[in-house]
């Protein structure tokens, strides 16, 4: 089947050209003016050596920019690479190891990353999008497509805690645009607030991509500020959000919530932690109705389950029910469904479900095992067909909407001042959905200062895997054959925290 992804910006340029696009700051990019951008740095691409099937990597903020390249890569035919913009420079390494990029477009408001892009990295072409050069838009034909094709890698840290590209093709991205005009009713008329940072799954296709895909207009925000947001929704008559719990709480909290007019604001949609029903009474009380869903990035964000703002207050801590196109089973350790109630591991098929981790077949076999993407969550489910979370077969904490493995803090923090070893769980938090808590052992005769581990912990990762909270101990919690039991871990860990704030 062909793609019709890399004609989207051009469909709608030619239908509403001198209409808004994309609002950025001051800046109102029309539909035409979108699609000629696309096609200049389609020429800048072709002109850098970009053929189908290479890697594009795009190290970018929020910004027009991030969007114009990223559709002139699916016109050359290439592989779009999304860099999350908090790496710290080690794992970015990691990143563009795995994807081996022909090019890295980047912006010198990352001075980590850009110092690393142009003077360490040596595997491709770094491109400072702010010096790019000008040339002439390629309006040639576009590749044929098909479907099976990659379009995107979204790198996130499995249990050894190095990167693997989790691979969308083009017909998972069009699978989900649309399960989201159908559940959601997404049309041209709407106006899309994109709080979430392009660079992760969550904003890179549900915040941005079926907005595009629908005619709709884009309103960036570059940096989330929860004043700057509700601002925006009145200054443009915004109609959508695609966010995650913490961030709705914060605009909640924010000193203008109630003055501001959202009358516009018809729906949001939230995911990365469940939804607590106070937050979904205090939009309901302003007129906004808020959903919940259920995803992750090897199903193309999701949502794999979705529940409306009636059923969250109904089905209080549910994740909520398959949406369109998805078959849910819940399987125990030998494979079998589990009955009503009993816990299970949630498997999912569907055509978002991802073509397997990049270069990684070994993954891949384990991850689809006879065709049904393995997640690692926990779940029960009721008589009425709604989940709810138990926990996770994988150690991955989820911290304000975003990923954090274990193993890759750990790999920072065993090489911290005086720490011999350590261990990183969860803890629930009122504010992030959990935190992350760093457990260390001393070495022999060393005196651990949090504050240091914390420091050494920052210099090589990521600022939101940082462990908020450092605690040291004489041992953990083990096995018999001296694994770390990280559900007792995580309790102690929570014992001590809530003894501590007494």
């Amino acid at each position: 089947m062909r793609s019709t992804l890399p004609t989207w910006i051009g469909h709608w340029a030619t239908l509403f050209g001198d209409r808004p696009a994309i609002h950025f700051g001051d800046e109102a990019v029309t539909w035409s003016r979108f699609d000629e951008e696309v096609a200049r740095w389609r020429a800048r691409l072709g002109a850098l050596g970009v053929r189908p099937g290479d890697r594009v990597a795009i190290c970018l903020l929020n910004r027009p920019e991030f969007l114009y390249v990223e559709f002139a890569a699916h016109r050359v035919g290439a592989v779009v690479v999304p860099v999350n913009t908090r790496l710290a420079a080690r794992e970015l390494a990691e990143v563009l190891e795995d994807a081996t990029p022909a090019v890295v477009v980047y912006e010198r408001d990352l001075p980590a990353l850009a110092a690393y892009l142009t003077d360490a990295w040596t595997g491709g072409v770094a491109v400072d999008v702010d010096a790019a050069a000008p040339v002439a838009p390629d309006r040639g034909p576009l590749p044929a497509r098909d479907t099976d094709e990659p379009a995107a890698l979204i790198h996130t840290s499995g249990t050894t805690g190095r990167p693997k590209g989790v691979t969308l093709t083009l017909g998972n991205l069009e699978a989900s645009r649309t399960l989201w005009m159908s559940e959601y009713a997404l049309t041209h008329r709407d106006v899309h607030l994109v709080v979430m940072p392009l660079c992760f799954s969550g904003g890179f296709i549900a915040s941005s991509k079926h907005a595009i895909a629908a005619g709709g207009t884009l309103v960036l925000v570059r940096d989330f500020e929860p004043l700057e947001a509700l601002r925006l929704v009145e200054r443009h008559g915004v109609t959508w959000i695609t966010s995650v719990p913490t961030i709705l709480d914060r605009m909640r909290a924010a000193a203008t919530w109630d003055s501001t007019d959202l009358t516009s604001l018809r729906g949001i949609q939230s995911g990365g932690a469940v939804v607590p029903p106070d937050l979904v009474e205090a939009y309901g009380a302003r007129g906004v109705n808020v959903s919940q869903a259920y995803g992750l990035s090897e199903a193309t964000g999701g949502p794999s389950m979705w529940m409306d703002d009636a059923m969250i207050r109904v089905k209080v801590g549910s994740v909520g029910r398959a949406a369109l196109g998805f078959e849910i089973r819940l399987l125990d350790d030998a494979g079998e469904d589990v009955a009503v109630g009993e816990i299970g591991e949630i498997a999912l098929r569907g055509p978002q479900v991802f073509a397997g981790y990049w270069g990684r077949p070994d993954l891949t076999s384990e991850a689809l095992a006879d065709g049904w993407l393995r997640t690692g969550d926990l779940a029960h489910r009721d008589e009425d067909g709604y989940y709810f979370i138990a926990g996770r077969k994988k150690e991955m904490i989820v911290t304000g909407g975003l990923n954090v493995y274990p193993a890759e803090v750990e790999r920072v923090l065993d090489h911290g001042p005086g720490v011999a070893e350590s261990s990183v769980v969860g803890v629930p938090s009122e504010r992030w959905g959990e935190e992350v808590v760093a457990c260390v052992i001393p070495q022999p005769g060393a005196v651990i200062d949090p504050a240091a581990v914390t420091a050494a912990a920052r210099a090589g990762l990521a600022d939101y895997k940082v462990p908020k909270r450092v605690l040291v101990m004489d041992d953990f919690p083990r096995t018999l054959s001296s694994k770390v039991q990280r559900v007792a871990l995580r309790e102690r860990a929570a014992l001590l925290l809530a003894e501590e704030s007494r």
